[in-house]
């Protein structure tokens, strides 16, 4: 590597002090986990459906 690559490097400090970091709302954490869920869970139903009609297709097709 030459130097310019060296002095482009950022180094971070992540040492946190979590005495001095407020707790996380847990309303607002319960909030977020639920609409996590409901949009995963939505997008895997309409994932299945579109899987399930593709393969109904496919039936159709090869019984033919």
């Amino acid at each position: 590597m030459d130097s310019e690559s060296n002095d482009e490097r950022i180094i971070f400090d992540t040492a946190v002090d979590y005495t001095k970091v407020e707790a996380i709302n847990q309303r607002r954490q319960t909030e977020h986990i639920n609409q996590f869920l409901l949009n995963t869970v939505h997008f895997f139903n309409t994932f299945s459906a579109q899987v399930e009609n593709k393969f109904q297709k496919l039936e159709t097709n090869l019984q033919r």
